[in-house]
């Protein structure tokens, strides 16, 4: 396999990492219905580029949900918590692909919108882990995937110097805007759940697959 044409790389975790998107696409329809409350027509597309704390208070907000918006990604949290233990699974290939960045010295940072308590136990379960050198959280770095933010900071926790040098794995539409638009390495993965954008995906990044195992078989 020929070496990365980058130094860093930041991966995205859900759709890009892990099969777990379809969690997501009915995990806050479950919450709000735990409340007696019924999901709108517009939900999904409401919330689709929000980070945790920002879904939070648009539930809030719209649903007339009473707790707190930190009781309200509590409850989200121990309801995704049970769903990842279930329903989460790796990405093909993966795991190899990260073996390899590894062995040819690329610094592997992750950074996602999906709090900690739901992330971290999730890579540790599936063998994740360890092959990364930073995480960052969008709740913990107080940020969005709307602004290159949260990725120049992964970049940087590894030693790298962003855009230079620095791939961005991604598998949303407005994310991989987003890094595009900062000079990022911009690798798309190919995702059920953004079957709807993938011809406008690839127009953007400068790469795309459907699986790692195609950058695993390149000679």
């Amino acid at each position: 396999m020929p070496l990365a044409p980058f130094r860093v790389a930041v991966f995205d975790m859900d759709g890009t990492l892990l099969n777990s998107m379809h969690i997501w696409d009915k995990l806050i329809d479950d919450y709000l219905a735990s409340l007696g409350k019924t999901p709108g027509p517009t939900l999904r597309q409401d919330i689709r580029a929000l980070d945790m704390r920002a879904t939070a208070a648009y539930v809030r907000a719209h649903y007339g949900v009473t707790q707190t918006v930190d009781d309200i990604i509590a409850g989200i949290n121990a309801l995704a918590l049970q769903k990842y233990e279930a329903e989460a699974s790796l990405k093909p290939g993966v795991r190899e692909y990260l073996t390899v960045l590894k062995r040819q010295g690329v610094r592997l940072a992750a950074a996602t919108a999906t709090d900690r308590v739901v992330a971290e136990p999730a890579l540790k379960r599936l063998g994740l882990w360890d092959f990364f050198d930073a995480f960052l959280t969008c709740t913990e770095e107080g940020v969005d995937k709307n602004t290159p933010t949260l990725y120049e900071r992964a970049a940087r926790a590894v030693g790298g110097n962003p855009p230079e040098g620095c791939a961005v794995f991604e598998d949303a539409l407005h994310c991989i805007r987003t890094v595009k638009a900062a000079g990022f390495y911009t690798v798309a993965v190919q995702d059920d759940s953004t079957t709807y954008a993938w011809a406008e995906i690839c127009r953007i990044a400068d790469a795309h697959i459907a699986s790692y195992i195609e950058l695993l078989e390149q000679a």
